[in-house]
């Protein structure tokens, strides 16, 4: 994350709470634009805490992270397989 230049040293100093980074202003670090459904490279900002989906994070340290599902591997939480086809009939 890069954070822009800037005196304020309040917008730098970030506390890790109930899944929210909340600076010491109380402003919560919010992924930003309009299309929710889509968070890969968002534009980080901060804003009023709001408990939105798009202010939740989980923090992984990079030595724990489970490598990256590659396609036809098994999505075990939602019981599909990474960008194969499917076919939903009732």
């Amino acid at each position: 994350m890069y954070v822009y230049p800037t005196n304020s040293r309040w917008m730098q100093i970030w506390n890790y709470e109930v899944n929210m980074l909340i600076n010491t202003k109380g402003k919560v670090m919010t992924i930003m634009g309009k299309d929710r459904q889509e968070y890969e490279n968002s534009n980080i900002g901060n804003a009023k805490k709001n408990g939105n989906e798009e202010q939740l994070f989980d923090i992984v340290y990079a030595d724990e992270m489970k490598p990256e599902l590659k396609k036809g591997d098994m999505y075990e939480e939602f019981g599909l397989k990474v960008n194969e086809p499917f076919y939903v009939i009732s």
